[in-house]
């Protein structure tokens, strides 16, 4: 068998019920997480000695261990038939920790760069008053008056005889009639919780991060629950990221820039890049930056692309700029745009003048 339940606990195989709780408790209070803030070795050992104990304190599980090494969980919902029309079926008692929801905002900077973080939030954590058990001593519980011990509940129904986990002990065969007094029985209780959470450059918005073993612990489970953090990034007032790791933005341009050409600066999250605008630029045309977009998650060092939309920005003339563009000479210059739309009109005058309109 991979762990030795009895080893962890320090008992021998033939330690009573009683000689199995005296050592958990004592053990749990060693290892609790909250004594012991920064040794992950405890935390680990608190885990491990949780899991020794759901097993070795519940009768059916211990046999089944000291049987077979088996953990003690019982197998998934099987049907035996027993002659006849009799069915049996048995569950196992099935444990799992409720997980948390997050929701995390960080900058479109944090984002690119990636950042190390803290979060709180409220999770259940085991007892201190009673290490987690629900109760103070032996005297506080009893064998279920309902199952006497079993665990099971019978049920007939027409000539099928149906055995489930008795629903007054939830299967364990016992149940606490002196719960304690600030779990109310429970094991659990909810406090505040601070996670350090790092987040590694390029994770795009509405991305769930999971990390393990960091949710709710509840009593009998073998491991706490997960947190999944939602990720939400901060919209940036000229970097747009719709379509992630691909960037986009709008650049205005001079006049002068848009017909006789430039080279601008550019904002990128890299920093400034220049970016050359071709002569004669048409306005609404896109160009592209490549790789000065956001970090793609799984590549070595690779990079999304910027999209640059070119915005001509046509001036608002004085009386001297605006006779100096009255008195140009436009007959050498070529307005493609201009030659289709006449072009077009006079097509469609053609056509009526062949109508006879």
């Amino acid at each position: 068998m991979s762990k030795d339940f009895y080893e962890i606990l320090g008992i021998p195989r033939s330690a009573s019920a009683d000689d199995i709780k005296k050592a958990y408790r004592k053990l749990a209070q060693e290892l609790h997480p909250d004594k012991n803030p920064d040794n992950p070795e405890a935390e680990e050992k608190f885990k491990e000695v949780g899991e020794a104990y759901s097993v070795l304190s519940d009768a059916d599980k211990r046999r089944m261990y000291d049987r077979t090494g088996a953990t003690g969980r019982m197998p998934p919902p099987h049907f035996r038939q027993q002659g006849g029309m009799h069915w049996n079926v048995q569950y196992g008692a099935q444990f799992m920790a409720p997980h948390i929801e997050h929701s995390m905002k960080i900058s479109f900077e944090e984002s690119f760069n990636g950042v190390e973080t803290e979060i709180s939030f409220n999770r259940r954590d085991p007892c201190d008053t009673c290490s987690g058990v629900g109760y103070g001593s032996d005297a506080d519980v009893e064998i279920c008056p309902m199952c006497n011990g079993t665990g099971r509940a019978h049920k007939r129904i027409v000539m099928m005889n149906l055995v489930t986990e008795c629903p007054h002990c939830n299967g364990m065969g016992s149940r606490i009639k002196n719960p304690c007094r600030d779990c109310r029985g429970d094991g659990s209780v909810l406090r505040n919780h601070q996670l350090k959470v790092t987040v590694p450059p390029g994770v795009p918005p509405g991305k769930l991060l999971r990390v393990t073993d960091a949710g709710h612990w509840m009593k009998n489970a073998p491991n706490r629950g997960e947190v999944y953090i939602q990720l939400n990034v901060e919209r940036h007032p000229i970097l747009n990221f719709d379509v992630w790791p691909n960037l986009d933005c709008t650049i205005p341009v001079t006049l002068k820039q848009a017909l006789c050409g430039a080279k601008i600066q550019v904002l990128t999250p890299h920093g400034m890049a220049e970016l050359k605008v071709p002569a004669g630029i048409k306005n609404g045309t896109i160009l592209k930056m490549k790789s000065k977009g956001m970090p793609i998650i799984g590549t070595n060092g690779a990079y999304g692309d910027l999209y640059v939309e070119i915005v001509v920005d046509v001036p608002r003339l004085n009386e001297t700029s605006k006779k100096i563009f009255e008195e140009m000479n436009e007959d050498g210059m070529e307005y493609s745009e201009v030659k289709t739309y006449l072009d077009l009109l006079d097509g469609l005058a053609g056509k009526k003048s062949e109508k006879g309109e």
